[in-house]
């Protein structure tokens, strides 16, 4: 049977979580892998079940924190934080995208990984994703956000060679789930 937690539940409850994460981690605990205490959804249209909370890596990037350091915090993420899979990523979060690379090689089944792209043309796009792929050593991603759509004109997100087409493209090329 599945329990739906209200927000301030689920608040509470990760708190707790973080901070018997911190009291593990000085202790050097190692979890079982497997075991997920976050409540995971269906995301969307996809078919993809993902933990209700997701790990943005701005600030990991931005910050300068080394390739080790982000996997550390990925890891833990991953393992320690109750089953955290789904990441978020963008080409202006520093070298989040060159830091999670490594991590990606040996554990890109338990992750979802999203980028984004504020590019508002077809090829443009199509390069943004390229980019993000190279950068993250991996064949596709599974998500690509269009960042900042308030700022887009729309008539040129959705002309036919506008970004909702790059997309598409991208999908249909296998660059994106």
């Amino acid at each position: 049977m599945s329990h739906r937690w209200t927000r301030r539940q689920f608040l509470e409850r990760m708190a707790h979580v973080g901070a018997a994460t911190t009291v593990a981690m000085t202790v050097g605990y190692r979890p079982v892998l497997g075991t997920s205490a976050l409540p995971q959804r269906t995301l969307g249209r996809t078919g993809a079940k993902i933990s209700i909370l997701g790990l943005g890596l701005g600030p990991l990037g931005i910050a300068n924190y080394s390739p080790a350091e982000v996997e550390k915090i990925v890891t833990a993420a991953l393992d320690l934080w109750g089953g955290v899979v789904y990441l978020d990523v963008q080409p202006d979060y520093g070298d989040a995208e060159q830091n999670l690379a490594p991590l990606l090689l040996r554990r890109r089944q338990d992750i979802f990984i999203a980028t984004k792209t504020w590019e508002q043309s077809e090829s443009a796009v199509m390069a943004s994703v390229q980019d993000s792929l190279h950068r993250l050593k991996v064949s596709r991603v599974d998500a690509v956000l269009l960042n900042n759509i308030g700022m887009f004109d729309f008539e040129r997100l959705f002309r036919p060679k506008g970004a909702l087409a790059g997309l598409k493209k991208a999908q249909k090329h296998g660059r994106v789930r």
